[in-house]
C-alpha cells in the first residue's frame, strides 16, 4: 500500500488524497480516495467517495485501509469492519506528541491511539504507518511551512489493541513483527465482533453509497440522452 497525490483524470483541477493497494504480482487491487481532508487539507484536497471503501481478499488475509483523520469518522471504519477486515492499514503524517497539546488546541494527530482502538474494535492487525519529512528534505524557502517536520513513529498493533512492533524511532525505519496469524483475529472476534454477535442489527443500519462521485451521472430510471 502507498499514498500518492492524485489528479483528477477528468477535470484535471481537483487532487485527492489517494491509497493504492497494490498485489504482490504487481497489479493495483484498489484505490481509495480520503473521504474528507481534515482542517487545512481541505484548501488542496478534494473529497473522496465510498468507491474504494472496500476490503481485499489476499492469501494471507483481508486486507484495508483508511487515511488519517478517517479514522476519526467512524462509519467507514466500520464499513470495513463489517467487511471482515483482518490486516488493516491506516496511514499519518507521521507526528506523534508526547502528551496532548491543552486546549483548546484539539487538532493533533492520535495516530496511535486512533490506531490502537481500531485494531481494538476490528479484531485485526493495524499497520500504522507514519511519514517522514524532515526539513532538510525540503526547499529552504518552504522550511518554514512544515515547522518541525514528520518523524514518522511507525508501528504494527495486535488484534486486542497491543504494539507488537515500535513505535520505530524517528526517521525511516522498516518494522517486523513475528508470530502474527489469522488464529489471533478469529480469536479476538470470537471474543467481539463488531459488526457480528457484537452488533445489534435490528436497531442499527449503516448504508454505504459505493458508486463512484461523478460530475455527471443518470438516474438509474432516466431514459437515455445522446451525448452522455
Amino acid at each position: 500500500m502507498i499514498g500518492v497525490a492524485e489528479l483528477d483524470p477528468r477535470t484535471h483541477g481537483t487532487v485527492y488524497c489517494t491509497m493504492l493497494f497494490i498485489g504482490r504480482e504487481g497489479r493495483l487491487l484498489g484505490r481509495h480516495r480520503k473521504l474528507k481532508p481534515t482542517h487545512a487539507e481541505r484548501i488542496a484536497w478534494g473529497d473522496g467517495d465510498a468507491s474504494g471503501l472496500c476490503v481485499h481478499e489476499r492469501s494471507y488475509g483481508r486486507i484495508s485501509g483508511l487515511n488519517c483523520w478517517e479514522h476519526q469518522m467512524v462509519l467507514p471504519g466500520y464499513a470495513l469492519i463489517a467487511q471482515g477486515t483482518q490486516v488493516h492499514v491506516s496511514t499519518w503524517p507521521g507526528r506523534e506528541p508526547e502528551q496532548a497539546p491543552s486546549a483548546p488546541t484539539p487538532l493533533w494527530p492520535r495516530q496511535l491511539l486512533l490506531s490502537r482502538a481500531f485494531a481494538s474494535q476490528a479484531a485485526c492487525y493495524v499497520v500504522a504507518s507514519a511519514g517522514v519529512l524532515r526539513p532538510a528534505d525540503v526547499p529552504e524557502r518552504y522550511r518554514d511551512l512544515i515547522g518541525s517536520g514528520h518523524t514518522g513513529q511507525s508501528c504494527i498493533i495486535d488484534p486486542r489493541g497491543e504494539i507488537i512492533a515500535g513505535p520505530a524511532p524517528e526517521g525511516e525505519d522498516i518494522l517486523v513483527a513475528r508470530g502474527c496469524s489469522l488464529e489471533a483475529v478469529m480469536a479476538a472476534k470470537a471474543a467481539c465482533d463488531t459488526a457480528g454477535h457484537y452488533a445489534r442489527h435490528d436497531i442499527f443500519k449503516l448504508l454505504v453509497d459505493g458508486r463512484p462521485v461523478g460530475a455527471a451521472r443518470e438516474k438509474p430510471d432516466a431514459e437515455p440522452r445522446a451525448g452522455l
